[in-house]
């Protein structure tokens, strides 16, 4: 349980054990259908612009599991486009973090790699 005072009101954020375990599986359960959509889509010769609307589609579909992969982007030189995502705290941690006076690190940058 974790209590936050703000402006005169007290606000009360309960997880339970059950709770939590659901939402744990929930996103495993999409992670793992992101994971193979992203595998079929690799397997296809799409377009840029059909791969990209095939990408939202799959970052639509996937929610907040989206921001557990790191997106690999295939250049014409035979590199790859890198983009680390990293989980974005929801609005409670957000009010959490900002009565604490934390802010955490800005996503990295891209980067190519061979």
């Amino acid at each position: 349980m974790k209590l936050l005072v703000e402006n005169g009101e007290l606000y009360v954020l309960v997880r339970s054990e059950g709770r939590r375990l659901k939402e744990r599986g929930i996103r495993r359960r999409r992670l793992k259908r992101l994971w193979r959509r992203l595998e079929e889509l690799q397997g296809q010769r799409n377009s840029r612009d059909e791969l990209m609307l095939k990408l939202g589609a799959a970052r639509k579909e996937a929610g907040r599991a989206w921001s557990l992969v790191d997106v690999h982007l295939p250049t014409t030189d035979g590199r790859h486009l890198v983009l680390p995502r990293h989980t974005r705290p929801n609005k409670e941690h957000e009010l959490l973090l900002y009565q604490l006076g934390m802010t955490l690190p800005q996503q990295p940058a891209p980067r190519i790699a061979a």
